[in-house]
């Protein structure tokens, strides 16, 4: 069949019809319309598609396009904000493009404008990009703090370092400057300060050397209520032993074996092994007035050993003159210028002016000695001299005041119990002639007036008036406080001295005077 005319073909079914098959052609001869209207435009050389019209074959070619989206394809122009177009020309303004619509990262430094080799980008003061100039070799970049750029400056003179040797010590000498010390050094072993000295320390004791061609020392100082220390250690105890000065209370302390054995108190008096000043403590102390006060334990004692023969143990001076000394010859002691004495009281605890050898009787009374003991605000033991007062008697304990504080102190007699009152001879012949006077008990301020009595030994005797003597010749007392000579030769209760000058020492007031003797009372 070559021709077929029908006046409508229509879908055998459904709403679709198709001429023709794939890859056939078509020609279509006279005007093809759309629902009875004719279609724009000559589509005889176009492929016809969707939004495509035509207007012959000499007519224009319309595309109807949809706007373009980020998922399909369309129409889009141009931002007259960011684009210009002109005689078909599209160009992008100056300032056109915006900070955000750049990529990141997307600038090259080829696309970069081109600068002065050294140069760096900063931003002036209106925040717009400046180029730092190059600075010249050697300088640094350096800031000049918010609101300034940046510059290239050179670096200040480095600091220096003059005299430097092998082992010497930098100290810094001023500005950016160091010195070695020739005088400080330290090898790695040895911290020695030297100023001329020559000496080569001791291998036991060279980890820290001063020394000098003078005079060397090392300052310890502290503040003047704390200790300055020296510390000796070692693996089980850092500090069995130190050197200890406190400067609360101005002493200086030596500790061995953690116990402090030497100390030297604000009034110089030197305690060794003895906690305290106090003679009821155990130790020595040497006093800064010269005094030695021992006080053993009960296994204590004192030696004075002299390894050559005999001669003189210990010497007694007065104002540098030799007035006693203490002698060995053999096996035999001397007691050399010996006086023995006695204390004694008088009766009523007066103290009137007795002459020197006036002759003393005892009395039925004895001696009594009391002492406040005590704890003192330190803790360390005291012992104090005490007058009894009315109703007071031995074990009382009673508040005392020491030194502005008050203490409560336990009144004890003290154990002795040979030594009698006394008065003034008034006994012819008397048989109980304690001795003769020597003088008051000098430096006591216990309240108690005692004396003391020489008794044997050495010493003088006060002699009546008019006596007339011979060496050898035995006294007895006179009843008056003096002594006469006695009749016959016999040594008799009543004997208590011999004339050994008749030299007359002093005459007194009344016409008696004294004179060497020996007595043996």
């Amino acid at each position: 069949m070559s021709e077929v005319k029908v006046n409508k073909i229509s879908p055998r079914s459904g709403t679709s019809l198709t001429i023709g098959d794939n890859g056939d052609t078509t020609n279509i001869v006279g005007t093809l319309q759309n629902n009875g209207a004719a279609l724009v435009g000559d589509i005889s050389s176009v492929v016809a598609g969707t939004n495509l019209s035509g207007g012959g074959t000499s007519g224009d070619v319309t595309i109807n396009l949809a706007d373009a989206s980020t998922s399909a394809k369309g129409a889009a122009s141009f931002s007259s904000d960011n684009f210009a177009a002109s005689s078909g020309a599209v160009t992008i303004k100056d300032l056109g493009i915006a900070t955000a619509e750049l990529q990141d990262n997307a600038i090259t430094l080829a696309k970069m404008a081109s600068g002065t080799d050294g140069n760096i980008i900063s931003y002036d003061a209106s925040g717009n990009p400046v180029a730092i100039a190059t600075g010249s070799d050697g300088q640094v970049l350096t800031s000049a703090g918010a609101g300034a750029q940046p510059a290239f400056e050179t670096l200040p003179a480095g600091t220096t370092l003059s005299g430097s040797t092998n082992n010497t010590v930098a100290t810094v000498t001023g500005a950016n400057a160091l010195q070695g010390e020739a005088n400080l050094t330290f090898n790695g072993t040895t911290l020695e300060t030297n100023s001329g000295g020559s000496v080569t320390p001791d291998t036991n004791a060279n980890e820290l050397v001063v020394q000098d061609n003078a005079s060397a020392g090392i300052s310890i100082l502290s503040a003047n209520n704390d200790t300055g220390n020296i510390y000796f250690g070692d693996a089980q105890d850092n500090n069995i032993g130190k050197i200890e000065y406190n400067h609360a209370t101005n002493s200086l302390i030596f500790t061995n074996n953690n116990v402090a054995n030497i100390n030297i108190d604000n009034n110089n008096n030197v305690s060794i092994t003895k906690a305290g000043t106090s003679d009821t403590v155990t130790g020595s102390q040497f006093t800064a007035n010269g005094g030695l006060v021992n006080v053993l334990n009960a296994n204590g004692y004192n030696i004075i050993n002299r390894q050559a023969g005999g001669g003189t143990f210990i010497y007694f001076k007065q104002v540098n003159s030799t007035d006693g000394s203490i002698s060995v010859s053999g096996a035999t002691v001397s007691y050399n210028s010996f006086t023995g004495t006695h204390w004694s009281r008088l009766s009523d605890n007066s103290k009137p002016t007795i002459l020197k050898g006036t002759v003393l009787e005892t009395l039925d009374e004895m001696v009594d000695w009391y002492n406040l003991e005590f704890n003192d605000s330190n803790g360390e033991p005291q012992k104090i001299s005490h007058l009894l007062t009315d109703g007071q008697s031995n074990g009382d304990i009673i508040t005392y005041n020491h030194k502005g504080t008050d203490v409560q102190a336990t009144i004890i007699k003290e154990e002795d119990i040979k030594h009698c009152q006394t008065k003034i001879s008034t006994t012819s012949e008397a048989k109980n002639v304690y001795g003769v006077f020597h003088c008051w008990d000098f430096g006591d301020d216990d309240g108690v007036n005692d004396m003391q009595v020489a008794a044997v030994g050495s010493y003088v005797v006060r002699i009546k008036s008019g006596e007339t003597l011979a060496k050898g010749d035995l006294l007895q007392s006179n009843g008056d406080g003096t002594a006469k000579v006695q009749s016959d030769d016999n040594i008799k209760s009543s004997s208590f001295a011999k004339v050994l000058s008749n030299t007359k020492i002093e005459t007194y007031d009344d016409g008696s005077f004294i004179v060497p003797c020996s007595l043996n009372c």
